[in-house]
Order: structure tokens, then C-alpha cells, then sequence
């Protein structure tokens, strides 16, 4: 058997690669008119990468000679047995000098982009969708003075111009951090466009969670703003989910809103636009009737999405000047001050240079705390955020329960190992008796489920409302109430005492504790760094087993070029 036949086979025996991945292998060599080994190793990355890695491609000249434990960095840190060390060693072929074989295949199902990137066909549509759609309406610009508009609604410097994007097209994208105004300015420009005539507005983000701040936000800014603005007062106040606002069919990935049954929108309003994934970004485009406005609202330094592809941070990231003047970025923040707390670190990992970072752990400002923990201490140092917690179990009401824990969170880099989330919440329940689920867990749902519109990411907490009654779960709705199931009907659930910074994105809390651990250093990087600590609206503490961590892992960047900014950056040059 071939060498790269065995690859496969040790690959899937080390847990490495899945059954699907493996399986998807063996039927594109059945069906090839011209099979090869390192056509089937491509297919079993490529299909890895799409069902563990999260990216919608395989970039074939990348990978090339890489070992595998390179390649499988991240897996590495899920736990469990490590594959052997010859394995890990091993390094794979030079890809692209076999992209005659895989084209000799003749496969419907892979289709390979610049002679580098290799795709299953519906992740190399979607992103061509998206390209189209997006550059379509990048080209809709017109030239007009709004300058008595941007005046009564006193936007200047940065949103000023953000403002005057949006109004003088039909997609807007507006990136930025936390606390830099863009509810605030997409408020106004809502503002604007309503005094020129009605208009339907819609309001999504990609997770409940995130629909939820953005209603908070938007009903705080509107309350503040619409004394002087009276049109302020017909911008919708709720936001739904992207999957709702679409229309969700059970058993489908299909919507009941798309090409054929567009939204009826004049104007739609995405927020966290960071978070959504490659598939769902192309369907909600599709669904946008051309002549409607889009604006697009999310930051492009945090995490990338934990389904497939990256598109917001592929299209913040192209250099096709037609898209470029779509895009205005807002730096100056209005929560954190850029000389003080929060504000400073934050901006020292953005600028990913050490001795900033070492700077502040030498001589840390009021907000911000760094804590060295050792295995043998961090749970004595984890009893007061457990006792904090454990009150939640005793409050009589469940709003001031969820508000309470609300206040603060942890967050992880990784889930396993030390200084994981899955050891945090271990620890916190053995802390309550070691029982769950008891009155005042908090917990997240882990996987969708339609028919209880409960989604990947969606944070509850199991309550009971006096000691003989049944537990049930209650989960926070965007008009403060609180929607509650039955455990039995439950998607499948976790404790959510700490969470991954991945799963807190769009969420924020007063306070964080933000872990950083050496043996979690190959999947640290600076816009976990960046994510974890821009979620707390007060203080931050960090803590850490090895300060060298601090200035050199969780400093380095591991944002990736997709293909779609590629394809984004051909059609300039196609156009050129």
C-alpha cells in the first residue's frame, strides 16, 4: 500500500482525522477517473479542515511540507493520548505539484482556485456568491452633500465619514472595537434616512446572544439620542437572530427567505458580523433584495467565526479599492480611554510588540490585574469567583440571579487541560456539591436546535421557583423577560461557569478573568488576546502560568487570508 494510503489510515487511528473525512477520501478515489494517494490525502485534509479547522479551503502550496504535527497544532490540544512521536514527525508531499492528478480526477465535488486553494465546490460557490454580491453592491455609489444631515446629528471625525459611506450607497461596513460607536453611529444614519421617507429596517446578529446586546444597545442609544432627533423614534427596537429573520425551515438547511423569496427590507442592519460564518453570510446576502441597503457592523481584530470561513475579516482585509471606499474604520474608543486600564492593554496586543505588553504587567494600571497560578495553587485562588457564583443558588428572584452572575465571567483560551473550562466548571460544580443540574447553573447550549430556537452559544440558567417545584431552564429574551423550557426538550447543554473566548464573542461582561496558559500556547494569539480582554466593560484580570506567554504566543497573529479576499482582489484586477 502506498505510503500516503497509510498516512490516512495512522491519521485516522490517532483520532486526527474523522470517519467522515476518510470516508469522503475513499468516495472521490471511487469516483476519479485517475485515482492517486495524494489525491486522497488532499481530500482527507481538505475535509478536515472544513469539519475541525473551520476553514472553507485547503491551501495546498501552505501546507506543503509541513509536518503533520504542524498541521494538526490545534487538535493536539483537545487532550487525550498524543499520536506518536514518528507520526507527528512525518512530514506531507509537496501538494502542488500533484494538481495535474486532482485535476486528471475529473471530480464535480473539488474544484481548485489559483492553483493553490482546494475546495469542496459549495464552500468555493459560497464564497464566489459572496465575492459577487458584495462587489455588486460596493458598486452602487453616489455623490451627495449630507452635510446638513451629519451636522444636526452632530457625527464628526471617524463616524462622520462612517455616516456618509453608508449614505451614499447601498453597503456600508463599518469595523471597529468595543466602545467606538457603532451602534451609536448607525443610530443616526437610521436617523437620516428616515427623515427622507418610511422604511422598513430590520435588526440581526448571528446568535441570540449577540441580538440581545445589540437590542440593549440600540434602545440605550436611541433613548439617549432622539430628544434632538425626533426620527429616532421609528427605528425598530429588537433584534433577531439571523436564522429567525431568514426563516428557518425544520430538517433544512434551506431558509424560507432567499433568492427567490427575498426579505422585505428596505434597509438591514448586521451586527457582529465578525462571528458569522461562510454559508450563512451567503445566504442572508442572497436573500437582500438588490435595491435595499445593507449595513454591516462588526470588528475585524477579534476571533474568526467557529463554523466555517472568515468572510468579514476576508473582506475588511482586501485591497479592491471599489470595496474599499465601502468600508470605514472607527479607532477612537469611547469606553476605554486609550491612556488608561482596559483602553491601554487592549492596545498594546493590537500592536503585538512585547515590551508594551511587559510594561503593564510590570506596572499594571487600576482596571487591570495579572496573577500567576501554578497547578498546585489555582483552585485555592478560584474559591472567591466561586463563592461570587454560588450566591446565584440562593437569590429568590431569577432575574437578579442572571444579573448577578451576568456581572462576571471566565473566560479560557482552550477547553482541556489546564487552566480549561472544562476543569473550571468541573471545579465550580464539586464547589455546589457535585451534582448538576442544580439552581443557579448557568449553562450554553452547545449545538442548534430550530424547533426550540435555541442556538450554539445561547447562555441560560437552570432555576427552580421554590425547593418542590421541577428545575427548568430559563433563557434571557431580548424585552428583559425570560423564556423557559423543560429540561427534557433541552439541545444538548454545558456548564457555563467558564467558557472559551471563541463562545464569548458578542457578549461582555463588567468583569473578566481571562486565562492564559503555556500548555494552550499553540492556539493562543493576539486576537483571542485581544477578544478575551475587550469583553470586560471594567476590569480584566489575567491569569497565567508563564510569563513568557504573555509577550510571545498570545502576541503573535494567526488571522488567515481566506479566498475570499482573493477572489475580492482578482475581480479588481480582472476589472483593471
Amino acid at each position: 500500500m502506498n505510503d500516503m494510503n497509510l498516512l490516512i489510515n495512522e491519521l485516522y487511528r490517532n483520532k486526527l482525522i474523522g470517519g467522515i473525512d476518510r470516508a469522503l477520501s475513499d468516495f472521490c478515489a471511487k469516483l476519479a477517473r485517475e485515482d492517486s494517494p495524494e489525491l486522497r490525502l488532499a481530500v482527507a485534509l481538505t475535509s478536515c479542515r472544513i469539519s475541525s479547522q473551520n476553514h472553507a479551503s485547503l491551501n495546498l502550496r501552505q501546507c506543503s511540507g509541513m509536518t503533520v504535527g504542524e498541521f494538526f497544532a490545534s487538535e493536539l490540544l483537545l487532550g487525550g493520548e498524543m499520536p506518536p512521536d514518528h507520526l507527528l514527525q512525518t512530514r506531507l508531499p509537496d501538494f502542488t505539484a500533484c494538481l495535474e492528478q486532482i485535476d486528471r480526477a475529473g471530480l464535480d465535488l473539488l474544484t481548485v482556485f489559483r492553483g493553490e486553494r482546494l475546495y469542496l465546490r459549495r464552500y468555493a460557490v459560497y464564497e464566489q456568491r459572496v465575492a459577487d454580491i458584495i462587489l455588486a453592491r460596493a458598486a452602487v455609489h453616489e455623490e451627495r452633500d449630507w452635510s446638513a444631515a451629519l451636522d444636526r446629528y452632530r457625527l464628526e471625525g471617524e463616524q462622520r465619514l462612517a455616516a456618509a459611506t453608508a449614505l451614499n450607497g447601498n453597503l456600508s461596513i463599518i469595523t471597529g472595537g468595543p466602545g467606538t460607536g457603532k451602534t451609536t453611529t448607525f443610530a443616526r444614519i437610521l436617523g437620516i434616512m428616515l427623515e427622507q421617507g418610511p422604511l422598513r429596517i430590520r435588526l440581526a446578529a448571528p446568535t441570540g446572544k449577540a441580538a440581545q446586546r445589540m437590542t440593549q444597545s440600540v434602545n440605550a442609544a436611541c433613548d439617549r439620542l432622539q430628544a434632538h432627533n425626533p426620527a429616532l423614534t421609528n427605528i425598530p427596537r429588537e433584534a433577531s437572530t439571523i436564522h429567525k429573520l431568514l426563516g428557518y425551515i425544520p430538517h433544512s438547511s434551506a431558509f424560507r427567505h432567499n433568492r427567490d423569496n427575498p426579505l422585505p427590507v428596505d434597509l438591514l442592519v448586521i451586527d457582529e458580523c465578525s462571528m458569522i460564518p461562510l454559508a450563512l453570510l451567503c445566504k442572508l446576502l442572497e436573500a437582500v433584495p438588490d435595491e435595499a441597503r445593507i449595513i454591516m457592523l462588526g470588528d475585524k481584530n477579534q476571533l474568526e467565526p467557529v463554523e466555517v470561513g472568515a468572510p468579514f475579516n476576508d473582506i475588511c482585509s482586501s485591497g479592491n479599492p471599489l470595496l474599499a471606499r465601502r468600508i470605514a474604520q472607527l479607532t477612537k474608543s469611547y469606553r476605554f480611554a486609550a491612556d488608561r486600564g482596559i483602553g491601554k492593554l487592549s492596545a498594546a496586543v493590537l500592536s503585538g510588540v512585547p515590551e508594551q505588553v511587559e510594561a503593564l504587567v510590570a506596572a499594571p494600571p487600576p482596571e487591570v490585574r495579572f496573577t500567576e497560578v501554578d497547578a498546585r495553587n489555582w483552585t485555592q485562588k478560584l474559591q472567591a469567583a466561586a463563592v461570587f457564583f454560588q450566591r446565584c443558588r440562593l437569590m429568590p428572584d431569577l432575574a437578579e440571579a442572571f444579573a448577578h452572575f451576568s456581572q462576571f465571567r471566565i473566560l479560557t483560551a482552550c477547553r482541556r487541560r489546564f487552566l480549561g473550562c472544562d476543569n473550571i466548571n468541573d471545579y465550580m460544580i464539586e464547589f455546589n456539591g457535585g451534582k448538576a443540574p442544580f439552581k443557579g447553573l448557568p449553562i450554553m447550549i452547545t449545538a442548534n436546535d430550530y424547533n426550540e430556537m435555541l442556538f450554539n452559544g445561547d447562555t441560560g440558567m437552570i432555576w427552580q421557583d421554590d425547593p418542590d417545584a421541577p428545575l427548568f431552564a430559563a433563557f434571557p429574551e431580548a424585552d428583559g423577560t425570560f423564556r423557559t423550557i423543560n429540561l427534557n426538550l433541552l439541545p444538548p447543554w454545558e456548564p457555563a461557569y467558564a467558557i472559551t473566548v471563541h463562545k464569548a464573542q458578542g457578549s461582555e461582561a463588567e468583569n473578566i478573568l481571562l486565562m492564559l496558559p503555556s500548555d494552550g500556547a499553540r492556539i493562543l494569539c493576539r486576537e483571542l488576546f485581544f477578544t478575551g480582554v475587550t469583553r470586560a466593560k471594567n476590569s480584566v484580570e489575567i491569569w497565567y502560568d508563564d510569563p513568557a506567554v504573555l509577550t510571545g504566543p498570545a502576541l503573535e497573529s494567526q488571522a488567515q487570508r481566506g479566498g475570499l479576499a482573493d477572489r475580492l482582489d482578482d475581480a479588481e484586477a480582472t476589472r483593471s
